[in-house]
């Protein structure tokens, strides 16, 4: 994946911060407190799945869990509740392996579905603005889907 655009911020960046952009001699910083790194080590997919599941209640979020036999049926039914026409996705080679792609050839006379190609820039921007569904996955829970 690219970023767009990556060069003209940080070149904007700099000149709002008054100096030169700095190219080279940039190293991460050794951070003497890292959390992110700990919150959820040790956890099983599983507890990870009651994690998210808790937070999207909290985030006034609809969670629904399900396997990958009923992936297809659990996709159609919540577009059908939210309406939604005109999907944008990302490019995951995940979904060809979860039937997702699938699920979107089959409904392609009911679904306008948009995959965000960094080439378009801009108008990946106006499309997903009309969009009535943003379909992405994390990488900690399509895994989880039992085959």
């Amino acid at each position: 994946m690219s970023i767009q655009n990556r060069e003209a911020f940080l070149d904007k960046l700099a000149s709002r911060l008054g100096r030169e952009r700095r190219t080279s001699g940039v190293e991460r910083p050794q951070w003497s407190v890292t959390p992110q790194d700990e919150v959820f080590k040790g956890m099983s997919q599983d507890e990870l799945v009651e994690v998210l599941e808790k937070h999207c209640k909290v985030i006034h979020t609809t969670f629904k869990r399900t396997d990958r036999d009923g992936l297809s049926k659990v996709l159609n039914e919540t577009l059908e509740a939210y309406e939604g026409k005109l999907i944008i996705t990302s490019k995951d080679a995940r979904y060809q392996e979860y039937g997702v792609t699938e699920f979107f050839e089959e409904q392609k006379d009911q679904l306008d579905v948009h995959v965000w190609e960094s080439a378009l820039g801009k108008e990946n921007q106006k499309i997903a603005e009309r969009a009535d569904v943003a379909s992405c996955s994390a990488t900690s829970h399509l895994p989880s889907l039992a085959p």
